[in-house]
C-alpha cells in the first residue's frame, strides 16, 4: 500500500514524466548496438524497435519477479500461515500492476495503457510467489527431515 501512495504521491508532485521522445534508451541501444545487429542478423532499423520493446517487456516482468519476491520473503517471515501469507502478498502486489498502468501512465503525457505491461507484472508477481513458495516447501521439508533424523539419534 506505501509503494501505491508513493507513486501516486510522485506523479502528482512531478506532474508525470514527459515520454513523448521515441526513447533515450532507443537512441543509446541505435548508436551502439545498430551496427552489431545488422553485421549478427543482416536486418537494419526495425531490429532497434523489436530489441527495444523486447527488453522493455522483460523488465516489466524482472521488475515485478523481484518486488513479488521481496514481498513474499517479508510476508513469510512474520507470517506462519502459508494461506494467510499468500493472501497478503497478493493483496500487497497485485494492485501495484492496475495502479502504474492505468492511473500513472494513463495520466503521464506521451504514455499510454498496455494490458500486456499488466499481464507481464501479473506473471511476475505469480512468478515470484510461485518460486517462493518452492522454497520455503523445500526449507520446511528439510526442517522436517532434520528433525526425524535428529528423533533417529534418540535410540
Amino acid at each position: 500500500m506505501l509503494v501505491i501512495i508513493l507513486t501516486i504521491g510522485f506523479v502528482l508532485i512531478q506532474g508525470g514524466c514527459d515520454y513523448n521522445v521515441p526513447g533515450r534508451f532507443s537512441r543509446i541501444l541505435a548508436e551502439n548496438v545498430n551496427e552489431q545487429i545488422v553485421e549478427m542478423t543482416g536486418q537494419t532499423e526495425r531490429s532497434v524497435g523489436e530489441i527495444e520493446l523486447i527488453l522493455r517487456k522483460c523488465a516489466h516482468l524482472v521488475e515485478y519477479l523481484v518486488l513479488g519476491t521481496v514481498v513474499f520473503i517479508a510476508v513469510m517471515t512474520f507470517v506462519e500461515s502459508r494461506i494467510l501469507a499468500y493472501l497478503i502478498v497478493a493483496l500487497m502486489t497485485v494492485p501495484v500492476p492496475f495502479v502504474d498502468e492505468f492511473i500513472v501512465q494513463g495520466n503521464t503525457a506521451g504514455r499510454a495503457v498496455h494490458l500486456l505491461d499488466v499481464y507481464l507484472d501479473m506473471l511476475g508477481i505469480f512468478m515470484a510467489i510461485g518460486i517462493g513458495s518452492l522454497y520455503f516447501g523445500l526449507v520446511r521439508v528439510r526442517e522436517v527431515m532434520e528433525s526425524y533424523d535428529n528423533s533417529l539419534d534418540r535410540f
